[in-house]
């Protein structure tokens, strides 16, 4: 019967068909997931996070499982409970109470209506058949308690990245008027004047309310010390255009400066107003008034090109507050531009006694040749005023030649340092003898190893127990020779030096130049 078949097989169409087409080289299709099985996965992770486990039954959803401490348990479900509604919503399969509690929202409350067969029968076998008593389950809101009722362990996450952003912000807040108050201040006084220009010109189209934009085109010491820039070159400036009318040919507009932005630091409201026009002529004039009075050409787009500068004054004091590293120090002289058959040169202007210029004697008139090896034919004046300013502390190298020299010389000058004649010792009169308050680095105290703390017992023979404050200053007061100090440092045998009264550096900081505007 066998080999029957087996004929009848081979000789049935299909197996003719089959044999044709040879074997099946097609890629085996990768199987996908239905969507009622994936909304079913859904429905069980999203239960299962509630902490219950349901069963489809005849009754309806049949509790399997209630996790202890989970939000079923507080709304009451019990094993062997028979779930009818939950939210409201009738629930007949887990996808149904899955809806259900994504439609919960866990600030309102949730409720539940459940079949509940007696307690007796809790162990007894389930029974379809059997029915139970209908009861309602409520949970309340699951509120956090208020902030005052709980400790800072209790914080959500969301919670605390809120309190930490909020601290964070009080912190900087608290910071920044710390440091504006810490911050040395010094006061451009009004009548002060500084060179700006507009990079874009002043077009013939502007109209009254205009606002342009410019900058500073040279930089502003301090005071007539020169110790610091208070207003470097290239800070931004804002005027708006107050007036504007034409007078025949000539257009006439008034500028009023109310804003400055130092290059590196912070910005002011300020008050300033045109003064006076480098290289004037007929075609561009400041007036009495300080309006800008030009005549251009019909064809000429500006009323001022951009390569002009214009003097401002401020009308009202301007207080200036920066950090400390935001002010550049000088060696204590200014330039001036002049030209001569080389080229421009610059010639020192101004020397402020007490200043490392002063201390290697530079005077009015000396010529510059060289700033920090760069040939001040190839620098404009900004350029030379930012090389000779900088850090406190830093130095500079300037070539120059004096009427009475014949070559250049050279010399390195320290930015910021004031220059003393004398010791460098500071002495506290007491019964014991003298004590040394400070000592200055670099002075003839310092090198000698005389050090803060130290006690003095004599000077030139003269012991100091007993003297006053004023004998003591006057045996400090320097002499042409040598003079001899004994002290005593810590912890050591008393010794003398000999100090020769020279003239040394010391570091004049931002502090001591600070004024109290406050």
């Amino acid at each position: 019967m066998r080999p029957l078949i087996l004929a009848l097989l081979c000789l049935s169409p299909a197996a003719d068909s089959f044999a044709a087409a040879g074997p099946d080289t097609r890629r085996a299709s990768v199987p996908t997931r239905p969507k009622g099985a994936t909304l079913l996965a859904d429905a069980h992770d999203l239960l299962i996070s509630f902490g219950v486990s349901l069963a489809q039954s005849p009754a309806g959803l049949r509790v399997l499982h209630v996790r202890k401490g989970s939000s079923a348990a507080k709304l009451g479900l019990r094993p062997r409970d028979t779930l009818l509604t939950l939210n409201g919503r009738r629930v007949r399969r887990t996808t149904d109470a899955a809806k259900a509690l994504r439609s919960w929202k866990s600030e309102t409350r949730l409720s539940a209506v459940v079949s509940r067969i007696d307690d007796k029968l809790d162990d007894a076998p389930p029974r379809p058949d059997l029915r139970g008593e209908l009861m309602v389950l409520e949970m309340p809101p699951l509120l956090w308690p208020r902030p005052e009722s709980r400790d800072a362990a209790l914080l959500t996450p969301g919670e605390e990245a809120i309190r930490d952003a909020h601290l964070e912000a009080a912190r900087e807040a608290s910071e920044r008027p710390l440091e504006a108050l810490k911050a040395p201040g010094f006061k451009v006084a009004a009548g002060e004047r500084v060179w700006i220009r507009f990079p874009k010109g002043i077009a013939q189209s502007v109209q009254v309310g205009d606002v342009l934009e410019g900058e500073t085109s040279t930089s502003m010491a301090s005071d007539s010390s020169l110790d610091f820039i208070v207003i470097p070159q290239g800070s931004r400036v804002w005027a708006a255009v107050a007036a504007s009318s034409v007078e025949g040919r000539a257009r006439v507009v008034q500028l009023s400066v109310f804003k400055i932005a130092l290059a590196g630091g912070r910005s002011y409201p300020c008050a300033a107003v045109l003064r006076s026009i480098a290289d004037a002529d007929r075609g561009v004039q400041i007036s009495a008034g300080g309006s800008l009075v030009a005549a251009p050409e019909d064809a000429d787009p500006f009323l001022l090109n951009p390569e002009r500068n214009l003097q401002i004054e401020f009308r009202e004091d301007l207080l200036i507050r920066e950090r400390e590293d935001f002010y550049r120090a000088g060696p204590g002289l200014w330039l001036r531009s002049t030209a001569s058959g080389n080229g421009r040169t610059f010639e020192v202007s101004h020397v402020i006694a007490g200043r490392s210029a002063h201390a290697y004697g530079i005077r009015e008139g000396d010529r510059v040749t060289h700033i920090d090896g760069r040939p001040v034919y190839r620098l404009g004046f900004s350029e030379a005023i930012r090389r000779l300013y900088g850090s406190v502390g830093t130095n500079v190298e300037l070539k120059l030649l004096s009427a009475s020299d014949k070559t250049p010389r050279r010399v390195k000058l320290r930015r910021g340092a004031g220059y003393r004649n004398g010791y460098g010792l500071t002495l506290s009169a007491g019964k014991g003898g003298a004590y040394v308050l400070s000592v200055d680095e670099e002075s003839p105290a310092y090198e000698a190893g005389i050090r803060r703390g130290h006690r003095i017992d004599a000077i030139d023979g003269t012991e100091t127990p007993g003297l006053g404050k004023v004998k003591l200053n006057a045996l400090l007061e320097p002499g042409d020779g040598k003079k001899l100090i004994l002290f005593k440092p810590r912890d050591r045998k008393a010794r003398t030096v000999g100090l020769q009264a020279v003239s040394y550096p010391y570091r004049r900081g931002i502090r001591e130049r600070l004024t109290d505007f406050r």
